[in-house]
């Protein structure tokens, strides 16, 4: 269903993204890193789930986002803990068993494959290495899928990003694929231009994800609501509220379908509701950020209009401080910087809720 608001895992239900497929796809077959980074309900998640179906190569997925809010961190316990979750999935139709019990720090029983996290347990270059071989032996390629990569930056003392330029220097049979929305974080993780970086003069291929234009987003929602045998609301209102970000508009459409209520500005305050929830989790350490989303809201652009909106609010503070804040908005992916200087709120919906809440 297009109206679905879980992400997408077959084809038939994916709108409109067969370039984006067919690059990804390609990529699989000859790349060993690759990455997916757009803004929030682009639609990243369903390209990737789609991907890994259409591709039929065996995979490991691995959602970070899920874990950080669901414990407040990455620590190594949950992702190994999710590391052998799937890697128990995938024994089950590909006997990995056999090839994974002679590593060190790993208990096998039946079809569970368990990672001991401690310091002297299981490593991840082991673990790598000996899929690689697997792979190789099989003439197989294995993909791992790290949705919303950008949070292995908060996984302590692990040096993901050293592990990742091992493993692309030296394994040959596997594809690491990143998803990432807060990109301007994503980049810092990677560092592929930081010489100081594990990652840095490694190939990635960059798969940018766009918004959908306003012609997209209306048949969008005219094949969303055909399929559902829906009549449509008025939907030029629709788009001008929620622009091309599939993920509201679908949302917007299985809240209609499913409630049977269309009202759009009842919908934008569900929404930012729900935005503003996220984003406690994510800017929670300084009210700031809200007071500069909403001078930019209400139509401060310019640097020096932003700074004048809060200065109001706040009172002067040192131009350094507003700087540093509109910094990580941008690599938060909650601002885009024009290439005049100038700053938008790319998301509707996040504009909406810096002017509500």
């Amino acid at each position: 269903m297009l109206f679905d608001p879980e992400p997408k895992k077959k084809k038939r239900d994916f709108y409109n993204r067969e370039a984006e497929l067919h690059e990804l796809l390609e990529s699989i077959e000859k790349e060993k890193l690759v990455v997916i980074q757009g803004i929030r309900r682009l639609g990243k998640s369903s390209l990737l789930n789609v991907a890994l179906s259409e591709s039929k190569h065996p995979f490991v997925k691995i959602d970070l986002r899920e874990i950080y809010f669901a414990h407040g961190s990455i620590s190594k316990f949950y992702l190994y803990h999710a590391l052998s979750q799937e890697l128990s999935r995938l024994s089950r139709t590909h006997r990995l068993t056999s090839w994974l019990e002679k590593v060190r720090g790993i208990r096998i029983a039946g079809f569970e494959i368990q990672l001991d996290w401690r310091e002297k347990g299981a490593s991840l270059a082991d673990v790598f290495r000996v899929t690689d071989r697997w792979a190789s032996a099989h003439e197989e390629r294995m993909i791992v899928a790290i949705d919303e990569a950008q949070y292995l930056r908060l996984a302590g003392r692990m040096k993901y990003d050293g592990l990742l330029a091992w493993a692309i220097d030296n394994l040959d049979n596997l594809t690491f694929i990143l998803t990432g929305s807060q990109v301007g974080l994503l980049r810092d993780f990677l560092g592929l231009e930081n010489p100081r970086s594990p990652l840095y003069g490694r190939y990635a291929k960059i798969i940018n994800l766009r918004r959908l234009d306003r012609e997209e987003a209306m048949d969008f929602l005219e094949r969303g609501f055909k399929e559902a045998k829906t009549k449509p609301p008025d939907l030029e209102k629709v788009v001008d509220a929620l622009d091309g970000l599939i993920g509201w508009l679908a949302l917007y459409g299985h809240t209609c379908v499913s409630e049977g209520r269309a009202d759009l500005e009842w919908f934008l305050k569900m929404a930012a509701k729900l935005a503003a929830e996220e984003s406690k989790k994510i800017l929670r350490w300084s009210d700031r950020y809200q007071v500069v989303l909403r001078a930019i809201a209400s139509g401060a652009l310019k640097w020096s209009e932003i700074y004048a909106g809060v200065s109001g609010k706040l009172g002067p503070i040192p131009k350094s401080d507003l700087t540093y804040l509109l910094d990580n908005l941008v690599r938060y992916g909650y601002l885009e910087r024009r290439e005049d200087g100038s700053f938008i709120i790319p998301d509707p919906v996040i504009r909406y809720m810096a002017t509500k809440f």
